[in-house]
């Protein structure tokens, strides 16, 4: 005896279990045909895409979290040597700064 007659029994269904030889069987019920094809084609492309746009945000916002780490680096280092240029005199040349952006040059 199979498990799902000895299951069927135990539950106490009295009617047999239908079987793939049964005449009222039609399988052609429990396929999905071609809208459950075209349903499950739809919906993998759409998954497809769903990804590829969060790969694409996700990269973006890593590179921006790199470029605020590298700007924050950079404004500790110019902290740290502009605490130790304040104890020195700051001379002055009469030339812009090139780091200040004028590009009247």
């Amino acid at each position: 005896m199979n498990q799902l007659a000895l299951w069927a029994v135990w539950m106490g269904i009295d009617e047999p279990l239908p079987t793939p030889t049964d005449p009222a069987f039609n399988p052609a019920d429990v396929t999905p045909g071609p809208i459950g094809f075209i349903f499950t084609a739809v919906f993998m492309v759409a998954v497809g895409l769903l990804v590829m746009s969060m790969m694409t945000k996700m990269s973006r916002v890593n590179a921006r979290y790199q470029v605020r780490e590298e700007l924050e680096r950079e404004a500790a280092a110019q902290q740290a040597s502009g605490q130790n240029a304040a104890a020195e005199p700051e001379r002055e040349t009469g030339e812009s700064d090139p780091t200040s952006g004028d590009i009247s040059r």
